[in-house]
């Protein structure tokens, strides 16, 4: 299992890169989230890892092209991209390790130092040579975030607290990203009709499926059932269209 063989190998390690890459595989927060973080807001005591700032590298608008120490791009710090995504996570217990804590709170995760961050694409990088090491296929970092969606969803988190951990604007951007099914969670759903099916005898029901004739309808306490009569619209309430009658006998 290619994602076991990166959990255990980061496991092994207690450099801050490893602890970083195991919270976006256990939190699914964003590299440039990751980037952001500085010890102070891992709280040991309530278990709870709060996103405050996120770090993303943006074109410099200044940038004029006249001196080659001009930089295109600067480093940006700032809030989340939405007030949604400012947000307490829960953290497993198994990555609370007290004895890595940095002495100084304001020091990002990443670096051990309140002077410098480790940038996304930096991180990207180092990324990358792990998964070499592991001798995994190279892929985006970004798709740690997808994959703990997918087995949260697997798991049965409800699309509420899925989206709230991830920190999106609402439950719509959630289901329609990251929430799809697999062939797995179908045959499961499918297979409840059988169960279902038990309640009605000890042999699976009858069902006769007649066409082109009008079905059975209940309006309140007044049910009147319109037998399968070929073309029969005598007393058919107005608005019924209905070409076929399903019965279950």
């Amino acid at each position: 299992n290619i994602s076991q063989r990166l959990i255990t190998v980061l496991s092994a390690e207690d450099s801050e890169i490893s602890i970083g890459i195991l919270l976006c595989i256990y939190t699914g927060i964003r590299v440039g989230e990751l980037s952001g973080i500085r010890w102070e807001d891992i709280d040991f005591d309530k278990k709870l890892l709060h996103i405050r700032r996120t770090i993303s590298r943006i074109k410099n608008l200044d940038y004029s092209g006249e001196s080659d120490d001009e930089p295109k791009t600067v480093l940006m710090i700032g809030p989340p991209k939405s007030v949604s995504s400012i947000r307490d996570i829960p953290i497993p217990d198994f990555l609370l390790k007290k004895e890595t804590i940095a002495a100084e709170p304001d020091s990002y995760l990443l670096t051990g130092t309140n002077r410098k961050c480790m940038e996304p694409r930096n991180i990207q990088r180092k990324f990358q040579k792990l998964l070499q090491q592991c001798e995994i296929p190279s892929i985006n970092i970004h798709s740690l975030r997808h994959a703990f969606a997918t087995r949260c969803t697997e798991m049965g988190f409800d699309s509420k607290t899925l989206s709230e951990i991830l920190g999106h604007s609402s439950v719509k951007i959630t289901m329609d990203i990251y929430v799809h099914s697999s062939i797995k969670q179908k045959q499961k759903c499918m297979e409840k009709l059988n169960i279902s099916s038990q309640n009605y005898g000890q042999s699976r029901p009858e069902v006769r499926i007649y066409t082109g004739f009008r079905p059975v309808v209940a309006y309140g306490n007044d049910k009147r059932t319109f037998y399968p009569q070929k073309n029969n619209t005598a007393d058919i309430p107005p608005g019924l269209s209905a070409v076929f009658y399903i019965a279950f006998m």
